[in-house]
């Protein structure tokens, strides 16, 4: 029977019934308690059933009876209630626990709406879930329905609901968002996508191409990829078409291409916005957007436009005229970029490209922490918390999105680290090999001084390599080192829940041929600082559609201006960790609170870019093209 995965899940086991048991108990020693359902359970198939085949139904399979799903959503349940009657009777009703915005459901019809809701991927915003908890939910009246009457309002009685103050009001606002930053981190680290929510990456585009009579080319053939942020990943169940019966998975993303910012999204020939597969994109470091003779062009095309408009009425001089021009053709005007491009457009498509790359180029120099929390948090951690030092659960990483638990790529080479006494040998050819670490803490302690003060961000984890799994089965057989956060789980952190724990000690994929092996002794951890940080890792990058075509179609950067296969696979083995990292790193330069923040700064420093590119035609003697 074919399998459908609701991958996305508000489950969490803190949310099943207090006092549960895993097994069932004479009722008399216990009038009311709840039974964990196991699988294989009689109830538990026909959840799975049920759920599934009305997935497979709303998702248009064909014969969708023959669909279950392949398991529960991650952190449900399901439980029967054992309660005593006054007969003597053990009475047991089913329900499903886990949700974070629903305490139970009944019968996998009232879950019908939800797992809809969990399938779409976009699970911040209950209120657009259809089923009849959301409060999106409508009855329609039929044959013996009848209204229920609305109790009119009566004067209060009893005591009074106690009114919030502002410190309580503050603490659940807190509360709610570091449960929804949980989440968040936990499906990113856990799901392994190649691309994550506000990354910096580059989209697949129709290819643009100067026309036959362009004037303006200084070297550029063509540009096929644009910078773009992601805005959301959406999951998408689909039938597999060479296996009848069969279904598939696969992850788009809602993208915002770069340069156009001011303006408003919408349908039609400006549009700024597209949805594309994970096969049409690639990672921020696979290409450096480093392009000066842009700038060339786009100073040339700025002339062009303002000589081409001056003209000298109400007052205005030649060079109002000149940058009210500049403005209105070159800042101001969305372009649509996922549409095709006409040849003689060739000049000012690359102006507006330039305004891209500079504003993807300095926004991919900008950093900062997210999601702080406290020892009071369901977070593990490894040491006590020392009040003088703040702890985040993530931080953007120029063009990244990274996460307590994921694993990294170190600046260092594994070979600087080989003569560190506290760390195992390295494998026969790791030193050739990145270095990584799993991040199990983000801390920033104030460096207090007579005058001053400065901020020092570290991060601690367990240090990994790569080696051959033959190597490590008859040299190194020993269960993997514990990680310092699941340790610290089962000590100290004792509101840890072990679904964290297990996010802690996920790890991605290992490149072919090669396992992942920890250095560090079991319970204890290796601390950096955070520049130490080249930025995620790629280890199936391989696998990409884009990258296997790059040798025939020129997909391996941006703008398609030759570069070699030397270059290509150097930025791929470094970002799948198969090399050491060398050049291929996140650079920051400067620190913005927000990614909101980082945003808007980088797109002013583009728009101010080249509005400086238009006033250098001051400078006498500037040659301008024919218009």
């Amino acid at each position: 029977m074919p399998k459908i995965t609701i991958e996305t899940s508000d489950g969490d086991k803190g949310n099943w019934p207090a006092g549960w048991l895993d097994h069932a108990v004479p009722i008399s020693s216990n009038e009311n308690y709840h039974e964990k359902v196991k699988p294989g359970h009689a109830k538990y198939i026909l959840f799975c059933q049920k759920i599934g085949q009305h997935l497979a139904t709303v998702g248009g399979l064909s014969n969708p009876v023959n669909y279950e799903l392949s398991d529960l959503p991650s952190g449900y349940a399901l439980f029967l209630h054992h309660k005593l009657q006054k007969s003597g009777e053990d009475r047991t009703d089913i329900y499903m626990f886990g949700s974070k915005n629903v305490l139970k459901f009944r019968s996998p019809a009232e879950f019908f709406g939800h797992a809809e809701w969990l399938q779409k991927g976009d699970i911040k915003d209950h209120g657009k879930c259809t089923c009849k908890y959301s409060g999106n939910y409508t009855i329609t009246a039929g044959p013996g329905a009848e209204a229920k009457r609305k109790a009119a309002p009566q004067a209060a009685k009893g005591p009074q609901k106690k009114v919030k103050t502002s410190d309580e009001e503050e603490l659940i606002t807190y509360k709610k968002k570091q449960e929804a930053a949980i989440h968040v981190r936990q499906d990113e680290v856990k799901s392994d996508r190649w691309f994550r929510k506000g990354e910096l990456v580059w989209a697949k585009i129709p290819t643009i191409r100067p026309g036959p009579g362009s004037t303006i080319a200084v070297g550029i053939q063509e540009i096929d990829y644009w910078p773009a942020i992601v805005t959301e990943p959406v999951l998408k169940v689909h039938a597999d078409a060479g296996e009848p019966g069969a279904i598939m998975q696969s992850t788009q993303y809602s993208l915002r291409y770069c340069g156009r910012l001011d303006q408003v999204s919408g349908e039609g020939p400006h549009k700024t916005t597209a949805t594309l597969n994970e096969t049409e994109i690639l990672p921020w470091h696979m290409y450096s957007p480093t392009r000066p003779e842009l700038g060339a062009v786009a100073k040339k095309y700025a002339l062009r436009v303002a000589e081409a408009s001056i003209t000298l009425n109400n007052g205005e001089s030649a060079e109002e005229k000149r940058v009210k021009s500049w403005r209105r053709e070159t800042i101001q005007r969305a372009w649509p970029i996922a549409e095709a491009i006409k040849p003689d457009n060739w000049e000012r498509m690359v102006t507006i490209y330039t305004e891209a790359l500079v504003l993807a180029n300095e926004m991919s120099m900008l950093w900062s922490q997210t999601d702080p929390y406290s020892h009071m948090d369901n977070i593990p951690f490894k040491h006590d918390f020392l009040a003088d030092k703040s702890y985040f659960q993530g931080l953007w990483w120029g063009a990244e999105r990274i996460w307590l638990g994921d694993l990294i790529r170190l600046v260092r080479s594994r070979s600087s680290l080989v003569q560190d006494a506290r760390l195992k040998a390295f494998a026969p050819g790791a030193d050739q090999h990145a270095a990584f670490l799993r991040i199990t803490q983000i801390s920033v302690q104030q460096m207090k001084r007579e005058t001053s003060s400065t901020f020092h961000c570290m991060v601690h984890g367990d240090l990994f390599e790569l080696a051959e799994p033959e190597w490590i089965a008859q040299n190194d057989p020993q269960p993997q080192a514990e990680s310092s956060a699941a340790g610290a789980a089962n000590g100290q952190a004792d509101s840890a829940t072990a679904d964290d724990t297990e996010h802690f000690n996920h790890l991605p994929a290992a490149p072919k041929g090669l396992v992942y092996r920890q250095v560090n002794e079991p319970h204890s951890e290796v601390m950096c600082d955070i520049f130490d940080i080249a930025g995620r890792v790629y280890s199936t990058l391989d696998e990409s559609p884009l990258v296997k075509a790059g040798q025939k179609d020129g997909d391996d950067g941006a703008v398609n201006d030759s570069d070699d296969t030397k270059e290509r696979q150097t930025r791929l083995n470094a970002l799948m960790g198969v090399a050491p990292v060398g050049e291929i790193k996140t650079i920051v330069k400067d620190w913005k609170n927000t990614r909101y923040e980082a945003v808007r700064y980088a797109h002013a420093v583009a728009v101010k870019h080249l509005a400086g590119v238009f006033e250098s035609d001051r400078r006498p003697g500037l040659e301008i093209p024919a218009a």
